[in-house]
């Protein structure tokens, strides 16, 4: 697919050749990464919006050590 597409991609610019493989590049980092993150992060970010004081309790805890 993106062989035909590249090829036949003589009308289009390079920097929309530039764009769309940047797209699909950070596309592809991003699943893999949500992919191979382990439960306890995954958990810990899905309460990150519901929990007001995270941020301040992980500064504190990293003032006292």
């Amino acid at each position: 697919m993106f062989k035909i597409l590249l090829e036949q991609a003589s009308e289009i610019e390079l920097l929309s050749i530039v764009s769309l493989l940047l797209f699909f590049v950070s596309f592809s980092f991003i699943l893999i990464r949500t992919i191979r993150m382990d439960a306890g992060t995954a958990e810990q970010i899905s309460r990150l919006p519901l929990d007001d004081n995270n941020m301040a309790d992980e500064i504190e805890e990293g003032n006292d050590e």
